[in-house]
């Protein structure tokens, strides 16, 4: 189990109500036999050679490896694991096991509460588990299927220079920023391991790239990073306009701006980087690009999810929410009520 999101990462808007957890999906034989093959930008396809695996996995026999198999998609000697197809072997599986599990669950220092109803929905790559309790609390657990590898198996990918010899981790010196031990934490993240994450992508058998560790060094513990990160969800929350707007493009536009000036965000100007934070997400909104942090060819505002009319209307608030902060502080309090 890998615990993230907004909880974890300290970036937690309001009381918490909602938890992500990653479960990493372990099998020798299928990562011994599988092969990485990179589709898009942002994106890999886990092919199996049947033939190995077949060999190997001597314990899975019978209906496990029928079921398994269900899981794939192709002939021949290799087949593709479907992202769909494991996330909705993970929603089996779970309300298969609900009625043999506890009926109770833990909350900080709050003790146990019992759950009154529970209920499944799948969310994009996340199986949410909605639980109402008895003292009258809603909670969300977001179950997301994850196969974890070594960042070596990117060595055919394009990517790869951007994850093993980041060129703006190389920066030092007087005015340069980056510290040494930052520099170090950062490599320290970008050499765990890295998910494959059923999202969806510009194909069906598209698993999504997404690197945890390296994300918490980059935004951990780092002057004014994670405070500008919470009022920036803040601000998103309490405008209908941007109600659509994901928190990983927020992240991202940190991130990016973190990467490009480092002393910034040191020095605690909270409401300088709000403002800049804004001003690089409405020029990304603009456009309707924002390139992914680890590879830029990966478009992290697709049309689908951004289309070019709802971009303009955020564009525009974007722009008129900016002049009217920048003209009186007096102005700041409508945006977030």
């Amino acid at each position: 189990m890998y615990y993230s999101g907004s909880y974890y990462s300290g970036l937690k808007v309001g009381k918490p109500n909602e938890y992500d957890l990653n479960i990493v999906l372990y099998n020798e034989a299928l990562m011994h036999y599988s092969k990485l093959v990179e589709s898009h930008p942002g994106f890999l396809q886990l092919q199996v050679g049947m033939k190995g695996f077949r060999q190997d996995e001597a314990q899975m026999t019978g209906t496990a490896q029928a079921q398994f198999e269900g899981l794939l998609s192709g002939s021949g000697g290799l087949k593709n694991l479907v992202p769909k197809a494991v996330n909705q072997w993970l929603f089996n599986v779970v309300k298969k096991a609900y009625g043999s599990v506890p009926k109770k669950i833990e909350l900080d220092n709050a003790g146990f509460r019992k759950i009154k109803h529970f209920d499944i929905e799948q969310n994009g790559p996340a199986l949410t588990l909605m639980l109402e309790l008895t003292n009258g609390h809603r909670v969300d657990l977001d179950l997301v299927p994850v196969l974890a590898f070594k960042r070596k198996r990117l060595r055919k990918f394009d990517m790869r220079p951007n994850i093993v010899h980041p060129q703006w981790l190389k920066k030092r010196g007087p005015g340069l920023g980056l510290p040494k031990a930052y520099r170090l934490d950062v490599k320290t993240g970008l050499e765990k391991d890295f998910f494959a994450i059923p999202k969806i992508g510009p194909c069906d058998l598209d698993w999504g790239i997404h690197f945890p560790s390296a994300e918490k060094k980059i935004i951990k513990d780092l002057g004014c990073v994670k405070p500008v990160i919470r009022y920036l969800k803040l601000f998103r929350d309490s405008n209908q306009p941007l109600s659509k707007v994901k928190s990983y493009v927020l992240l991202t536009v940190v991130m990016k701006m973190i990467r490009k000036d480092f002393d910034c965000w040191t020095q605690n100007f909270q409401s300088f980087c709000f403002l800049s934070a804004l001003e690089n997400l409405e020029k990304a909104i603009s456009m309707g690009v924002l390139g992914w942090f680890f590879d830029e060819k990966c478009n992290i505002l697709p049309e689908k999810y951004y289309p070019p009319q709802k971009c303009a209307e955020m564009s525009n608030f974007l722009r008129e929410a900016i002049c009217d902060m920048k003209r009186s502080e007096k102005n700041w309090r409508v945006y977030f009520e």
